[in-house]
């Protein structure tokens, strides 16, 4: 079964640090850079997300970044499985790099 989590790049970092997607299946392992940073006092390892406090304005959104990552890759991965097509790095990193540009196509 594929799995998908989030992980620091240094969770020992005292300057922010980038978060990573890890996404195995098959016996493989795509890591995956969100391109979003983050110190790690404000990193829930449990959850997997940015901690909701004012200092971070923005972690909704972050958080939601994330989320459509995790449900974009999965999503790919079984649509590929259904075409009859094997998923690789190359085709998973292509539908995230596209969850990451999508929201900015249509600003203005």
């Amino acid at each position: 079964m594929p799995t998908a989590r989030f992980v620091l790049k240094d969770t020992k970092s005292k300057e922010p640090t980038l978060i990573f997607l890890m996404f195995r299946y098959d016996y493989k392992a795509l890591k995956y850079s969100t391109g979003i940073s983050i110190s790690t006092k404000f990193w829930n390892i449990e959850d997997q997300k940015i901690r909701e406090t004012q200092k971070i304005k923005n972690a909704s959104d972050l958080n939601l970044t994330l989320s459509n990552l995790k449900n974009g890759i999965e999503a790919e991965y079984r649509r590929l499985l259904n075409e009859g097509i094997y998923p690789t790095h190359d085709r998973l990193k292509i539908k995230l790099c596209l969850v990451l540009i999508k929201p900015y196509i249509f600003k203005n």
